[in-house]
């Protein structure tokens, strides 16, 4: 019987991968070894969260973000005590609630969690592996993960926590994560078709929900207070009835609203 400690690879570094990782390291009460395979030098942010353009901004709010699954709000507390300053200002705290922070902002706190976490535990041994892992093959009991400039590691448990997936665009015509969508793409496919590729959200009815398509997963609104900031673009000399009614309508339920 092997008495080594329990070896978690978890592939890929970045929000998943670090959720992944926190999420092993406040449940598994026993010794272990924990190696993280993430080529690039964004470990806890990755693709989505380490772009580096202040107006690259989420699309939660700051209040509805955690990486702790029993701390609802923990990012707003982190981001709080950022900005804040010592001075537990009630008022900034409430406005950071319902803002829309920097992408990059998100990944730092995923970041600084992670570690936090790992420092938290004197019985752990973390391995960060900066190499792009090429097989996974089951060899009795264990797992053998090779990579494609490290040497051949062998673990108890794999976690793929590669979230995009692809690294680069194939012949087929798969694009890698925020890749330019070339015009004729965009002619050719419909609102569905954008979002299981990867390319944001919308807002659909309920009845269009019922129809399943790849890669998309349909999300209730059940907040009370839901709302989303719409910007309309028309020509004033369009003809169009269904233009016209769809602005009147859109205008009558601002001033309902009082949002105009």
């Amino acid at each position: 019987m092997r008495k080594a400690p329990l070896t978690v690879c978890v592939v890929g570094g970045g929000f998943t991968g670090a959720a992944v990782a926190i999420c092993c390291l406040s449940r598994l009460d026993r010794p272990f070894h924990l190696v993280v395979v993430e080529p690039s030098t964004s470990l806890g942010r990755g693709v989505a969260y380490g772009a580096h353009h202040p107006l690259h901004l989420l699309n939660v709010r700051t209040r509805d973000l955690s990486v702790r699954a029993s701390q609802p709000g923990d990012f707003l507390n982190w981001a709080f005590r950022q900005l804040d300053q010592g001075e537990n200002h009630a008022g900034l705290h409430d406005g950071l609630a319902h803002t829309f922070l920097p992408r990059q902002l998100f990944g730092e706190y995923v970041r600084e969690r992670f570690f936090e976490a790992v420092e938290g535990r004197g019985d752990l041994e973390l391995k960060i592996v900066k190499a792009v892992a090429t097989s996974c093959v089951k060899e009795g009991d264990r797992f053998a993960l090779r990579f494609d400039r490290a040497e051949t590691l062998q673990a108890d448990v794999v976690l793929l926590a590669t979230a995009y997936g692809l690294l680069s665009s194939t012949p087929t015509g798969a694009l890698a994560p925020f890749d330019p969508l070339p015009p004729e793409r965009i002619n050719g496919a419909n609102t569905m078709a954008l979002i299981g590729a990867g390319f944001g959200v919308t807002l659909a009815a309920q009845s269009q929900a019922e129809v399943l398509f790849p890669g998309v997963v349909y999300k209730p609104i059940v907040e009370e207070d839901a709302w989303v900031q719409v910007e309309l673009a028309w020509r004033p000399t369009s003809e169009d009835a269904a233009v016209g009614r769809f602005v009147a309508f859109m205008r009558d339920e601002a001033r309902s609203r009082r949002l105009l």
